[in-house]
């Protein structure tokens, strides 16, 4: 029997097996994971880079029924504290703007210092155990995988993750471990996530990119707007500042309600601005390279449709006055309709998770059944993209391992 087991080798559960034996040398620590290794969800974060944090971590920043719950865990394990146990474990850091990545820019490294770290503690790595039960009887709790295997232990940390990225693992089976001790669970949603689109033009354009305001309104209000590089897919937009308004495209849409991605293509310049410049473009040429040099061509071609000119052979001087304040217009309002999100395989984080009301944010401890803690993804706390989430997976677990082994 083990002091404490910890489901899930992802970050939250590497992150508290460490420190579970860190606050409590002696105490016997395992992790168990689904997966024939650890981090596998680890390894495709920020783009293979790993994202570990960000320099500005605010708590406008998460998201959730009650996203104030994650203040104590961010508060306790700050970004000097996260900072500190990396570079305790090996890694140098590297900053580029906001974001923090490790400075060899390799997911990987971040893995194997994790796993050294684990060795090093002497937590045992159970790969290849899928649990699918967890029982209480006394004070032993007992862990069942889908082969049958057993587990026993003082005490549990579910750090099983949510239902985004699938093939690494994280399908949301993992709910139902805390849902049997009387936990309850909200409504799950895809994030960080490519957002869908119905417009004719989105198939002409794709692969086109550019940096760009986008915002995302919701039955005629405007709920947020992003800056940074917008691409144009067959089947929507993607890009950073998309990914950063999924979370609202991706709930609303669900609900049904009338939801507009709206591109501004030139941030810096206002719309009188742009309608005096284009009136001063040269109108000597075909409709068609009216644009040239200011927009790709591809993308040139879908707005002057979208204004309704479709005859790219005539002369650009059958641009009238009407014409141009509309091009004008669109250029800083293009509206496409926003029908969804992609699905849960390309989505990066859960939106929603177990409700955190029975959860002591201080320690991590269930409210329900002594000696259950969670941490991370499973939990209904998400952020924004940027470093966050995984700030939240490090903070949680670290307050999670340490609270657990010290009950001990």
């Amino acid at each position: 029997m083990y002091d404490i087991l910890i489901i899930g080798g992802g970050a939250s559960g590497m992150a508290a097996a460490i420190s579970a034996l860190k606050a409590k040398p002696g105490i016997s620590v395992a992790l168990v994971e689904k997966n024939n290794r650890v981090g596998k969800k680890i390894l495709v974060t920020g783009n293979g880079r790993c994202n570990i944090s960000n320099r500005y971590i605010d708590i406008d920043r998460f998201h959730g029924s009650n996203p104030k719950f994650a203040l104590k865990a961010l508060a306790d394990i700050n970004l000097d504290e996260t900072l500190r146990f990396f570079e305790e474990l090996g890694m140098y850091p590297r900053y580029e703007e906001d974001k923090i990545f490790p400075n060899s820019l390799q997911a990987s490294s971040i893995v194997d210092i994790l796993r050294m770290g684990m060795g090093a503690q002497g937590v045992a790595e159970i790969c290849d155990f899928d649990c699918t039960d967890i029982s209480k009887k006394g004070d032993v709790f007992t862990l069942k995988s889908a082969k049958g295997q057993t587990l026993s232990a003082r005490k549990v940390i579910v750090c099983a993750g949510g239902k985004a990225s699938p093939k690494s693992g994280t399908d949301g089976s993992a709910y139902s471990l805390l849902k049997k001790f009387g936990h309850k669970m909200t409504k799950l949603y895809p994030s960080l996530v490519q957002i869908r689109c119905d417009s004719p033009y989105l198939v002409a354009m794709k692969g086109v990119k550019f940096d760009a305001n986008v915002s995302i309104e919701v039955n005629g209000s405007i709920k947020k707007t992003e800056f940074g590089e917008l691409l144009f897919t067959d089947y929507g937009i993607s890009g950073p500042p998309v990914f950063q308004l999924s979370r609202i495209a991706s709930v609303e849409s669900s609900k049904g309600s009338e939801v507009y991605a709206i591109v501004d293509m030139l941030a810096h310049v206002d719309e009188y601005e742009l309608y005096i410049n284009l009136c001063t473009r040269n109108k000597d040429v075909p409709v068609e390279s009216f644009f040239a040099g200011m927009f790709n061509r591809l993308l040139a071609q879908q707005l002057l449709k979208a204004c309704g000119i479709k005859k790219f052979n005539t002369d650009a001087s059958v641009i009238d006055d009407d014409m141009m304040n509309l091009l004008a217009h669109t250029i800083k309002n293009w509206r496409f309709k926003i029908t969804g999100t992609n699905s849960w395989d390309a989505a990066q984080v859960t939106a929603g998770g177990i409700v955190t009301d029975d959860f002591n944010p201080s320690t991590m401890e269930s409210l329900l059944q002594k000696g259950l803690y969670a941490a991370g993804e499973i939990l209904d706390i998400d952020g924004d993209c940027g470093g966050f989430n995984l700030q939240w997976a490090w903070s949680s677990g670290i307050i999670a391992g340490e609270s657990c082994a010290r009950s001990l």
